[in-house]
């Protein structure tokens, strides 16, 4: 169980709403980093001198960085509504 300590270190959340809401909140923000990498390297492909290799592939490699982020989260959010399914139906 989480106290009032554990949550100012940045340990669990109180509840599984508080953990879903703050999944959700990580997906989010690396699914919009993954846009603006992409957006970003679309206008880097397009731009005049020609950016070198590594320039692309630095946007790139962030964005995939983001798009593993946002799989993880999405995981623990799936974890997170089976272990929940689990319990409604251990209480049945």
């Amino acid at each position: 169980m989480a106290t009032d300590s554990d949550k100012s270190s940045g340990g669990p959340p109180k509840n599984l709403t508080e953990e879903g809401v703050a999944l959700v909140a990580e997906l989010i923000e690396a699914l919009t980093a993954i846009g603006n990498y992409v957006t970003a390297a679309n206008h880097i492909f397009g731009a005049e001198p020609r950016p070198t290799q590594e320039t692309l592939g630095e946007a790139l490699a962030k964005s995939l960085a983001q798009f593993e982020r946002a799989n993880e989260a999405a995981r623990r959010l799936r974890d997170l509504f089976r272990r929940e399914s689990t319990t409604h139906d251990e209480g049945r």
